[in-house]
């Protein structure tokens, strides 16, 4: 249905607009966007990629501040009409129905990620202040360690349950397949995506932020190329966007830990530092768990604010 529709715009517009203006229209397309459109501009249009991607960018964003101010008045329109009411309760009621659930999973997504590398952040920044360089080996250290079991129990406990909640969200069968080869191959890579928190924290702590920033930069750059290359190329499909992902996370977690072992005159970076201790592991979760919870309690905060 994407490549009809892809083909139709093409077919639609080619006659009366340029190649980049067919690429910067389908990047504001809903379900097209970004990715479709770049995924066109090579392939389809000849269009270079050092030129399409900031056309892409550009018309991937104009429509959010529309789309934020306009939806609202629009559907409040709709529900005035005959014609469109059904339509639009059944949306709103199938969209809220789910919205307890999804609030659920993004509260405990929070915790986790940004709660262990703010817990971690703020016990280097300690041990880094106070000059304590074995203890902080150990913390870093340890932090790697749990990071592994944790990415370790994700892999194996969430993969199995990837159908039932798809099931559960009511996603059609149509798509189900794509749905769930695109979240296990992502929960499969999930130690690249925890480890790239952990070692941003641990950067953070030691006074390092921008090195964090390059590298998602670095990051987001190659997950483009990435996309292009195995779905345009490689014809992978939904599990090349999602291998794409999982490889530019895996290098920026990398780029992230060359940095750090290139920091030894701050901390040890051996491996009898890597056994996880009672102490380290348990302040890395009372220090992270309640950081986590406060971003997830705002973050819900700010859903309840905007619904009002």
């Amino acid at each position: 249905m994407t490549e009809t529709l892809v083909q139709s715009i093409i077919d639609i517009l080619g006659g009366s607009v340029g190649k980049e203006a067919i690429v910067f229209i389908i990047s504001m397309i809903p379900i097209l966007e970004l990715r479709g459109a770049l995924l066109v501009a090579g392939p389809l249009l000849g269009v270079p990629v050092a030129k399409a991607i900031p056309l892409c960018i550009i018309g991937n964003i104009i429509p959010v501040p529309f789309i934020l101010l306009l939806i609202t008045p629009i559907f409040n329109w709709m529900k005035g009409t005959k014609l469109f009411k059904p339509m639009v309760d059944k949306l709103e009621s199938k969209a809220m129905s789910k919205s307890d659930k999804i609030e659920k999973y993004e509260f405990w997504g929070l915790v986790l990620f940004v709660g262990i590398s703010m817990g971690v952040s703020i016990m280097v920044s300690q041990y880094f202040g106070s000059h304590d360089r074995e203890n902080l080996s150990k913390t870093i250290g340890s932090s790697i360690t749990l990071t592994a079991l944790s990415s370790l129990l994700l892999m194996v406990c969430c993969a199995a349950l990837i159908r039932p909640v798809l099931r559960m969200l009511d996603t059609p069968e149509s798509i189900m397949d794509w749905c769930a080869s695109y979240l296990f191959i992502l929960l499969m890579g999930i130690a690249g995506v925890a480890y790239y928190n952990i070692f941003c924290g641990i950067l953070r702590g030691l006074g390092d932020s921008l090195s964090a920033l390059v590298y998602l930069l670095v990051a987001t750059v190659l997950n483009i190329i990435l996309d292009l290359w195995f779905v345009a190329g490689l014809k992978m499909g939904v599990a090349g966007v999602a291998l794409a992902t999982v490889i530019a996370q895996a290098i920026s977690a990398v780029l992230c830990l060359l940095k750090l072992m290139r920091m030894k005159d701050l901390f040890d970076f051996k491996t009898q530092y890597f056994r996880l201790t009672n102490r380290h592991g348990m302040n890395i979760i009372r220090l992270g768990v309640p950081s986590g919870v406060t971003q997830a309690m705002m973050s819900m905060a700010m859903r309840v604010v905007q619904s009002l």
